[in-house]
């Protein structure tokens, strides 16, 4: 679907996450949109939006806290950009090209 980038900052236990746009997709508005998904859908079926974000290479937590708006993260760009633990980081699955 998309991209994701990780980058170790300068504490060694946190690492920098980016959800990065395709010509294909925008991915700030796919997370706007997700997360709106979410919140609406208290009590009914949400695995379609938990399968979006998880196309990302993200683990069913990460994707959870980031869709129900648990996860502190910022747009730059064409990016979502958040932190996480070392140890959630490697639990990210990158994508293949």
């Amino acid at each position: 679907m998309s991209d994701l980038s990780m980058r170790q900052d300068s504490n060694p236990e946190r690492v920098t996450i980016r959800l990065l746009s395709t010509s294909l997709v925008h991915t700030p508005g796919i997370v706007r949109w997700a997360q709106a998904g979410w919140l609406a859908s208290r009590g009914k079926p949400r695995a379609a939006l938990l399968q979006v974000m998880q196309s990302y290479g993200l683990p069913a937590g990460l994707a959870t806290k980031l869709l129900g708006n648990e996860l502190a993260h910022r747009v730059e760009g064409d990016a979502v950009v958040f932190e996480v633990s070392a140890a959630d980081a490697r639990r990210i699955r990158v994508p293949a090209e």
